[in-house]
């Protein structure tokens, strides 16, 4: 699969803090936005957020899947003793089949 950014991608280091500020790649059904922060030294603080369209992506996993779109949030600190995550998650026209589970 190939992506490829759409605008410039910044992400900024200063005082071991990495920031990115943009992020957008694309490609065949494929639309993903990241941006956030990860400090490494303090309080370890990560906040991270995703925004994606990323069907083709998916079908590599789950090739009936018809259109995969989501948003996700994350923070805690890089110890992940205590990350919290939120956001969610919306899926459509999808239809999951476990082999070995029966129908």
């Amino acid at each position: 699969m190939k992506l490829e950014n759409v605008g410039p991608v910044r992400i900024t280091y200063r005082k071991d803090e990495v920031r990115v500020e943009q992020a957008n790649l694309r490609g065949t059904d494929t639309d993903v936005r990241v941006s956030g922060f990860a400090r490494f030294a303090g309080d370890r603080a990560f906040k991270l957020s995703l925004m994606a369209r990323a069907t083709s992506i998916a079908r590599s996993f789950v090739p009936r899947l018809e259109t995969v779109v989501g948003r996700k949030k994350c923070s805690g600190c890089w110890d992940m003793s205590t990350p919290r995550f939120n956001g969610k998650v919306h899926v459509e026209g999808a239809s999951i089949r476990y082999g070995d589970f029966p129908e």
